[in-house]
């Protein structure tokens, strides 16, 4: 209290006092959304500024109401000057094309591309070498996102990797709506991009379910698309996702229930359903290509005959070939089989 009343008096002068990491909202406020006493402690003068950093947008303004400046993610260019200054060895960015590659993949993120440049100065591998390694198997990719590494900035003890910040928000956004929690781990089932909300398991309240995905937008794991039916993943949000299922071994279960889902709501290939099928058909594919996805028969089979049927509508004969070819030999398994019985 101190040090709240000498800022709050005139004569300790300009001052900026910085909250960082503002991101549980049980701290901050109660649960009809006042403030909690916390701001109690906060000094108040006309000489001073308070900032607070967050990640969770929804709390940063009921904090600050409008007040809020949004930090935009880097573009191409500021993402290449953060790379430049990160590597020790210049001469491995004149491979241009790979190294907008790799900037690509990870998403111009600022801590994935301070994790990435650690990594390469450590290893002395190249650029193209490093993005091989993120292209390969999910498995390995989370492995080069859990790296820890060496920061100036960061608090002592804290892990600075891509992974554990993901987790220290999906954390926060289990305790703080566990709707929004379940769309995350629904979504990491299907391409993560352009994801109609009508794909979404729908809840009793349309309110309970803008204010979920409201949540994850805050959190920066989604974004709105122009037409306001449909969100994208972060595509590290995505297989840091991902990961955390297979770890707590529910991979293959919530597979199992978003392909059930895809199921039910898949249309059928009439030509007044040809604007919906395309929009789901990615997360289908998506579905059937999964390795989780493989051993549910009869569900799996409903959904390849339909989207195989969609595909050839849609004149992609090849993809509906292989479909119809598996939905053929299952019959024809089913049929010999009840033949012996017989």
């Amino acid at each position: 209290m101190r040090v709240k009343s000498h800022l709050s008096s005139e004569k300790a002068g300009p001052w900026l006092l910085i909250v960082d990491n503002v991101d549980d909202m049980n701290i901050w406020l109660m649960s009809d959304g006042s403030s909690r006493a916390l701001d109690t402690y906060l000094p108040e003068s006309k000489y001073g500024f308070v900032l607070f950093t967050s990640r969770n947008r929804q709390l940063a303004t009921k904090l600050v109401g409008p007040d809020v400046i949004k930090i935009c993610q880097m573009d191409d260019r500021m993402a290449m000057d953060l790379l430049r200054v990160s590597l020790i060895d210049k001469n491995l960015l004149n491979d241009h094309q790979t190294t907008r590659q790799l900037l690509r993949q990870l998403s111009c993120l600022p801590l994935a591309i301070t994790q990435a440049a650690s990594y390469i100065n450590e290893t002395e591998i190249s650029v193209a070498n490093y993005l091989s390694l993120l292209q390969s198997q999910e498995n390995v990719m989370v492995e080069l996102l859990s790296q820890d590494f060496e920061d100036e900035w960061r608090y002592a003890g804290i892990n600075n990797s891509v992974a554990a910040t993901w987790l220290i928000s999906f954390h926060q956004i289990q305790k703080l709506n566990p709707l929004a929690a379940d769309y995350l781990l629904f979504m990491s089932c299907i391409d993560p991009r352009d994801i109609p909300l009508s794909l979404l398991p729908p809840d009793s309240s349309l309110v309970k379910q803008q204010n979920a995905l409201g949540l994850l937008k805050a959190y920066s794991f989604i974004t709105g698309q122009a037409d306001d039916q449909t969100v994208s993943l972060h595509r590290l949000v995505h297989v840091a996702t991902r990961n955390w299922l297979q770890n707590e071994g529910m991979l293959e279960q919530w597979t199992v229930n978003t392909g059930k889902r895809l199921r039910d709501i898949f249309p059928s290939n009439s030509h007044k359903n040809r604007i919906l099928w395309r929009v789901y058909l990615p997360h289908a594919l998506f579905i059937l290509q999964s390795k989780e996805f493989q051993n549910n028969k009869q569900d799996r089979e409903n959904l390849v005959q339909r989207v195989a049927q969609c595909l050839y509508s849609d004149g992609r004969y090849d993809q509906a070939g292989a479909l119809f070819k598996e939905v053929l030999e299952n019959k024809s398994e089913r049929l010999k089989k009840t033949t012996k019985r017989c």
